[in-house]
């Protein structure tokens, strides 16, 4: 997954991966990230897991969480 980020002010985001239906678990890939007024451009990779998840079946989403800290 990747993508381009920013932020006005130095907030930290938590970014990781969940199921895009219910039952919504997370899956994988949780990092935190410091942002600042410069673009970066991030890319992470990695197994994707959980209990519910079959990846023939549940389609995913990046999700990033402000206040991450």
């Amino acid at each position: 997954i990747g993508f381009r980020i920013r932020a006005d002010r130095p907030p930290t985001v938590k970014f990781y991966v969940r199921m895009a239906q219910p039952p919504y678990q997370h899956v994988g890939l949780e990092k935190k990230i410091q942002l600042d007024d410069e673009w970066q451009e991030l890319s992470f990779s990695g197994t994707l897991n959980g209990s519910e998840f079959d990846r023939e079946k549940h389609p995913v989403i990046g999700v990033l969480e402000f206040g991450g800290e």
